[in-house]
């Protein structure tokens, strides 16, 4: 069992594996994958790894109780203008529309690519950002990335480790998230899971032995027992189980802070 305890929740070379090689949170509903989306994003926080952290929340569960460290800002048909600043956010995602929310994503995600892309022109960068995107299935659906908008994303999901951008992609059913997503994530936590499908989903993703050797049987037989709140990291090698600590114990009483952007002028003099 991977430890739990405060101080090393979860270990750096695994916060490290998940930003350069992506990541996937897999649970059934109602299982403990916000939770733990929570805790890692604390972790890199608390273990003061060099990235800003851009969170899109469609369900409202980081508004009321996440980091008091972070901004809120929410996004929706009124919005003049989104944070452009150097903290890290949360993005109360308030569309009804799954494409309009994976293109104010992928704006976002294409401005700091081709950002990074003029800074490593001439010097190393020193900065990631990582991007979580909750309820992926929604966002980034089975059929998604097929579509017009979607190749940016292809291009930026595939290169972006290379300039600086993280992922991180939550989601409740395996089968319905894109496979261009999913297959181009290494990393994964996978929870309970259970349905054919999304079982089918998880195997071709891990491999059919894979975790045999550490957990005694495969990664998506076990992921079928999984109690609330336990989850198998998988990095392509190492089977790992780990039963995640509730947010709220560890951070108690915190709150994102709610910003408005500077709204744009009507009229600007320009003689």
């Amino acid at each position: 069992m991977m430890e739990t305890n405060k101080d090393d929740i979860i270990p750096q070379r695994f916060l490290t594996n998940m930003l350069n090689q992506r990541c996937n949170i897999i649970s059934n509903p109602q299982t403990g994958k916000t939770n733990l989306t929570k805790v890692i994003v604390s972790e890199y926080v608390r273990q003061g790894f060099p990235v800003q952290i851009k969170m899109f929340d469609t369900c409202q569960v980081f508004r009321h109780s996440f980091l008091e460290s972070f901004k809120l800002q929410e996004i929706n048909g009124n919005t003049s203008a989104d944070y452009g600043g150097e903290d890290n956010i949360v993005f109360d995602m308030e569309y009804d529309d799954s494409e309009e929310i994976m293109q104010f994503i992928g704006r976002d995600l294409q401005r700091n690519f081709h950002k990074n892309r003029e800074i490593k022109k001439n010097t190393q960068l020193k900065k990631w950002t990582l991007y979580v995107i909750e309820e992926a299935q929604n966002s980034l659906g089975r059929y998604a990335l097929s579509r017009s908008t979607g190749r940016f994303w292809m291009k930026a999901i595939s290169e972006g480790a290379n300039f600086g951008l993280g992922f991180l992609f939550v989601g409740q059913r395996a089968a319905d998230i894109s496979t261009s997503v999913i297959e181009r994530s290494t990393v994964s936590f996978i929870g309970k899971t259970t349905g054919d499908n999304n079982i089918r989903k998880v195997k071709s993703l891990v491999g059919n032995d894979a975790g045999e050797e550490q957990l005694g049987i495969p990664i998506h037989e076990a992921c079928k027992t999984l109690e609330l709140g336990q989850f198998i990291w998988w990095n392509g090698q190492e089977a790992w189980r780990f039963r995640c600590p509730l947010f709220e114990d560890l951070y108690p009483n915190q709150k994102p802070l709610m910003i408005t952007p500077p709204q744009p002028k009507r009229w600007e003099k320009i003689f």
